[in-house]
């Protein structure tokens, strides 16, 4: 079985999510997609992760600054996927 190559990316965001909290189920929902996606080939993961910044941005910003730079920073690293294997 080949190894997933969003594996790193996974881990990561997983790490994030354990050093950050959202306090908003809605973030909550969007980053729980987007583990799930870069378990199964990213298939709009960045968008997922996208909709979670915006979502945080809109919830209590200040609190959230350090989490939105960490998902910032890991959406660089995951090449874009918008449904390119979905088909």
């Amino acid at each position: 079985m080949a190894k997933n190559p969003y594996n790193n990316h996974l881990q990561e965001l997983k790490k994030i999510r354990k050093d950050h909290h959202s306090y908003t189920l809605k973030a909550d929902v969007y980053l729980d997609t987007a583990e799930r996606s870069l378990k199964n080939g990213g298939d709009d993961v960045n968008l997922n992760i996208d909709w979670a910044i915006e979502e945080l941005e809109g919830h209590m910003p200040d609190d959230h600054k350090a989490f939105i730079t960490a998902l910032q920073k890991l959406k660089i690293k995951i090449p874009a996927t918008y449904g390119v294997n979905s088909f």
